[in-house]
């Protein structure tokens, strides 16, 4: 896939009106958020879903940050951090991103939720 600007240029040099260009953007932004929302929902592991949350909180709230920190180290919920276990961790996160709003954040804490219950045998 070609790089943003690359596309601009390609854009460009086939000589698209504005409106055109503007709609090609809006549709590739689209399809960026149609591949992180799949990739979040097939997602298991928190690591994954502390990064997205990293790009789509960038100033988070300062007492969500050291779960942000820990979950960024856990391949799965049942991993611990520490003395906590992966649960824990994830609850008190979520407790902690109630000011974290949008499409991303409802869909990163829809998956930690679903993970929170899902049976720990079908986890590993």
């Amino acid at each position: 896939m070609p790089s943003h600007d690359e596309w601009l240029k390609q854009a460009k040099s086939e000589a698209l009106t504005e409106e055109e260009m503007d709609l090609l953007e809006r549709l590739r932004r689209e399809a960026r958020e149609r591949e992180l929302m799949y990739n979040i929902g097939a997602s298991h592991s928190p690591s994954y879903l502390a990064m997205v949350t990293r790009k789509d909180w960038p100033t988070p709230y300062f007492g969500a940050v050291p779960y942000l920190q820990a979950m960024a180290t856990m391949y799965a919920i049942t991993d611990s951090y520490g003395m906590d276990d992966g649960r824990d961790i994830i609850l008190r996160f979520l407790s902690n991103a109630q000011t974290w709003r949008g499409p991303v954040a409802r869909a990163v804490k829809a998956r930690l939720n679903f993970l929170l219950r899902m049976p720990v045998s079908t986890m590993d």
